[in-house]
């Protein structure tokens, strides 16, 4: 993991705090499944032993007519996955005067990559996108938003909030 950051509390504005903080993450040796498809198309390309090791043929060649033609898919330490972006901290807090406060709140991400490397020789960056391969979305830009009315009155606070996710699509 490689991340900094920067913190800014400018006296000019009281009550206002913003961070910014870099990440770039990267996981070695994930454990991943080799995907069949990805094997298939990995032995054809490289006739690397290893990978084509993986392909179970039944007795007539074939790989789709009964069980006993597959692809051994078995989790294994052999992927990688790494992710880079800009993480935003934002916010503002004012006296309304008495007792009441108004608090303005907002984190963010913007993501630069997310790439999976299922096995070698094959690398996806899922960064604005979803589906069989990518899984569940990741959106290059997000955010949260919350305005909160601390009221003079005890237990009783009343917030706003917006969520954003920017659009994403289908791997």
């Amino acid at each position: 993991t490689f991340s900094f950051g920067l913190a800014f509390q400018p006296r000019a504005l009281p009550g206002l705090r913003i961070n910014i903080d870099y990440f770039d993450i990267k996981i070695e040796d994930a454990i991943q499944n080799p995907n069949p498809d990805f094997t298939l198309l990995m032995c054809a390309r490289t006739g690397d032993p290893q990978t084509c090791g993986r392909i179970q043929r039944d007795a007539d060649g074939s790989l789709w007519q009964s069980v006993n033609g597959y692809v051994v898919d078995t989790f294994e330490n052999i992927g990688e996955i790494s992710t880079s972006g800009i993480d935003f901290d934002v916010s503002y807090a004012l006296d309304l005067g008495g007792g009441a406060r108004l608090g303005l709140d907002s984190v963010a991400t913007l993501l630069d990559s997310l790439e999976f490397t299922p096995q070698a020789g094959v690398t996806y960056d899922c960064a604005g996108l979803y589906g069989s391969v990518c899984l569940v979305p990741a959106p290059e830009w997000r955010h949260k938003f919350d305005a909160t009315w601390r009221t003079p009155w005890a237990g009783l606070d009343l917030t706003l909030s917006w969520r954003y996710f920017d659009e994403v699509k289908r791997d």
